[in-house]
């Protein structure tokens, strides 16, 4: 994530523009208006703006839709690829104030038309205003994932401590990170190689038998007489691995594949214990039956 630039540094802005002599322009009009407000790098196609990107940190990015190797929305889309977390302001020469609030639909933080503005004063306020809504906007995005990582926390802390579980109730067996604490780190090194290839599968299409091993691995804990409170100390322990490798800046990633994991892995043992008191009860009658 892009640090927020402090008051008394310029703001580091991509300007994409074609146009040589509209680049020219911008760069005046920015430094009419706040002689050091901006430190601009200027790309005049979308391919030479993603070497930039890869090359440096912006804080922003101005992006005329027209440019010789790309045109139109798809323009904004492949920059947005590039740079995520970037915030982009559209610069448009065409009068069409739909394409503008189409710019915006679609991932831009604010448009300008190119000719329909006061440069002096609306290109400077605009970019400045774009960066600040950008950032207010991670905050709220990062504090709602936070409530929400919390909640669904109590909703699983409170299953595990539910007053008849699985393990405790059938077993009176404690936990296995307590049982047996050697073993129990092989299990999660077994479910943090699958959350890593979760989230590969995810993120970039590969195909893993996440879903076969998650119910191998089930089969492996309904033996061992694992209940919820189980799953949810592996799945805690796995992330809290993810996080230590330096993967923090895909932490939202391992977080949602991670939930879905570890309801997927329960739904597994279930199904195991429902097999087992089928077959416990099938031979029980079995055997009265031969008793008869």
């Amino acid at each position: 994530m892009n640090i927020p630039p402090t008051p008394s540094k310029p703001l580091r802005l991509l300007l994409v523009e074609d146009d040589p002599g509209h680049a020219r322009l911008t760069r005046e009009w920015l430094r009419d208006a706040d002689p050091f407000g901006f430190a601009v790098t200027h790309a005049a196609t979308l391919a030479e703006a993603r070497l930039r990107l890869r090359e440096g940190v912006f804080d922003l990015a101005a992006l005329d839709l027209g440019l010789p190797d790309s045109q139109g929305l798809a323009t904004l889309k492949v920059l947005r690829q590039a740079a995520p977390e970037l915030p982009i302001v559209v610069l448009t020469g065409h009068a069409d104030e739909s394409l503008g609030a189409a710019a915006v639909e679609a991932g831009a933080q604010d448009y300008l038309v190119k000719g329909r503005f006061e440069p002096e004063y609306l290109l400077s306020r605009t970019l400045k205003y774009a960066v600040e809504r950008h950032h207010l906007q991670q905050r709220v995005e990062a504090e709602r994932e936070q409530a929400q990582r919390q909640r669904e926390r109590l909703a699983l802390a409170q299953l595990g401590r539910s007053p008849a579980p699985v393990t405790a109730l059938l077993y009176s067996q404690k936990a296995l990170a307590d049982y047996d604490p050697v073993l129990f780190e092989m299990l999660v090194g077994a479910y943090h190689t699958l959350l890593e290839r979760a989230v590969e599968q995810q993120a970039f299409k590969v195909e893993h038998a996440v879903s076969h091993e998650l119910a191998a691995l089930a089969e492996r804990l309904g033996f061992l007489k694992a209940g919820p409170r189980d799953i949810i100390d592996l799945h805690s322990r796995a992330l809290e691995m993810t996080l230590q490798d330096g993967a923090k800046y895909a932490a939202k990633f391992y977080a949602d594949e991670g939930r879905l994991m570890a309801l997927e892995l329960m739904g597994y043992l279930v199904n195991y214990y429902r097999r087992f008191y089928r077959d416990v009860l099938h031979a029980g009658s079995a055997e009265q039956g031969g008793n008869a």
